[in-house]
């Protein structure tokens, strides 16, 4: 019996440091030029985040960055260069899949645009 509740125990402290979770499912319509960005809440524990958008017939451009980083993270993208505050980024795509691992207590933001001079209507969910 006392092992039982034991195990019963040591199943319900492991299940209890899963942690929140991270479930954030909506539509955009997205003008020409429009960028839309969706700062996720930092959390005790480093995470996996994953982020599915899909924009039928237009592509998209899709970032992960930190939001301490947001300054340099947004001037690489906006003149193309490579840089190491992108967490996960996919450019040109109509279905996005990513991850991006987020470390403990950090703020993160997933930003999106259309890829060209065109609107987009967006299914965005990121969840963890």
């Amino acid at each position: 019996m006392k092992f039982e509740v034991a195990c019963l125990l040591v199943a319900t402290a492991m299940l209890s440091g899963c942690g929140p979770k991270l479930s954030h499912i909506e539509d955009y319509s997205m003008a020409v030029g429009e960028i839309i960005e969706v700062p996720l809440s930092p959390i005790g524990r480093e995470q996996t985040i994953k982020i599915a958008a899909t924009s039928p017939g237009k592509p998209i451009k899709v970032h992960v960055y930190l939001a301490e980083h947001a300054e340099a993270a947004n001037e690489a993208i906006l003149f193309d260069k490579t840089t190491d505050h992108l967490l996960a980024s996919e450019e040109g795509a109509e279905q996005v899949a990513l991850h991006a691992t987020v470390p403990a207590g950090k703020e993160a933001i997933v930003r999106f645009q259309p890829a060209g001079p065109t609107s987009a209507e967006v299914h965005l969910e990121i969840t963890n």
